[in-house]
């Protein structure tokens, strides 16, 4: 399909766009930095008689708190501004979360982590929204990809540094928080922009505020499937490689890290993907993870189980900008912050019900290989629905955002031919 650019495509700018993409970054740095030094932290506070069992809360308690706050920041965001949510809540994490640097109290340091896993959701909602408050079209598909690939490569980059600097001691692990205060920083200094401070007036049309429920009923609920079926193998890469005899903690982490530089360079290149319609977009993502959940399980080799990891990650950096995109393109601005906000609250329960899914079902099968090649045919299925739904092609009516555009260039667009083009 060729890419169609329309004259009235927004673009911010690059200083936008990446201080948008440093939140993303933020986020993965904040829940990715303690967990290389979870058994020193245990060793200090040896003297909590419950530390074996609440330690791992350091790590997970932030993308829970993600989970339970977003939708309510959505409309926060809405209500407020979502430029304004963002500074504000960018504050509060450039404190709490170097709070573990000098808090001495284990239980302290929990309060800290939930208190930054609230300012995490109250900030990638807003900076979500605004990407398509400041961007449309094929600029806005680039920007989800770069946000998602930042991500990614953030993941990687900070278990490394984090688990160099955790060799002179546990605190030093969260000294890449210090991204907060200069994400903060660099906020108060960058001014808003003007397309920001247009899609913030509630005073908007009640026309242009109407929510497209039947598309969220469809595109929230798909999003938290694709979600759940596409994160299983990062977390079921040791059980596998331990039944297979192909090694420990080591390999895994290297693998691990094969499916995060595989959902960079899908993310980095979303733009190219989110050409084609729809239906083909998802099916090419989920094929990628059928193909790359069924090597994982059924290769004899490293070698073999690593490109597994690419496919697999590749199918994680494409989900996240196709659904957005899509999302945000059939969604009035003005409702933008009720429509992340959601998706995020979804995606993040994905998360974490997923992996404790996978364990359930893999103990169940007494094989972590056999339960990862059944999420690769449900991974198959969902790719064989795409394609069934890309050939009905029932049309919808537009959206309030694109009535514009559809007015003078041509018949209503189609649910799932045109959605991945932005408004």
């Amino acid at each position: 399909m060729a890419l169609h650019l329309d004259p009235a495509d927004r673009d911010a700018g690059l200083l936008q766009g990446l201080l948008l993409s440093t939140v993303s970054m933020a986020l993965i740095v904040a829940i990715s930095a303690p967990v290389p030094v979870l058994p020193q932290m245990m060793r200090a506070f040896a003297g909590d008689p419950q530390i074996g069992r609440l330690i791992t809360l350091v790590a997970v308690l932030p993308a829970f708190a993600i989970a339970l706050v977003s939708l309510v920041a959505g409309a926060i965001a809405d209500r407020i501004g979502k430029r304004r949510l963002l500074t504000i809540s960018a504050g509060i994490f450039a404190v709490s979360a170097l709070a573990p640097l000098w808090l001495n109290s284990f239980a302290l340091i929990l309060v800290s982590r939930v208190i930054t896993g609230v300012a995490m959701g109250m900030m990638i909602v807003p900076a979500v929204a605004l990407t398509g408050d400041y961007y449309s079209g094929p600029t806005r598909q680039r920007w989800f990809g770069i946000q998602q690939g930042a991500t990614a490569v953030a993941g990687v980059a900070v278990s490394t540094l984090s688990g160099a600097l955790g060799e002179m001691g546990w605190r030093f692990a969260f000294l890449p928080l210090l991204i907060g205060p200069l994400l903060f920083i660099g906020l108060l200094a960058l001014p808003e922009h003007r397309l920001g401070a247009q899609t913030d007036n509630p005073d908007a049309p009640a026309a242009a505020q109407r929510a497209p429920w039947s598309l969220w009923f469809l595109v929230l609920p798909l999003g938290f499937l694709t979600s759940a079926l596409v994160c299983p193998p990062s977390y079921e890469m040791g059980p596998i490689l331990q039944e297979k005899d192909l090694g420990g903690s080591g390999p895994t982490g290297l693998l691990m890290s094969v499916i995060q530089i595989g959902s960079a360079v899908a993310a980095f290149n979303f733009a190219r993907v989110g050409r084609l319609s729809l239906p083909v977009s998802l099916a090419i993502a989920m094929l990628s993870a059928a193909i790359g959940a069924f090597m994982i399980a059924r290769s004899p080799t490293l070698i073999l189980v690593g490109f597994g990891c690419v496919a697999a990650g590749a199918a994680q950096g494409m989900l996240g900008p196709l659904f957005l995109t899509w999302l945000m393109g059939k969604t009035p601005p003005g409702l933008y912050g009720r429509a992340v906000g959601s998706a995020q609250t979804l995606s993040y329960l994905a998360f974490f019900l997923a992996p404790l899914s996978a364990r359930q079902l893999a103990v169940s099968l007494h094989s972590s290989a056999s339960a990862m090649a059944l999420i690769a045919a449900a991974d198959l299925f969902v790719a064989l629905a795409a394609i069934t739904a890309r050939l009905s092609r029932k049309p919808i009516s537009p959206s309030p955002e694109t009535q514009g555009h559809t007015a003078h260039s041509g018949p209503p667009t189609r649910l799932w031919r045109g959605a991945s083009k932005g408004p």
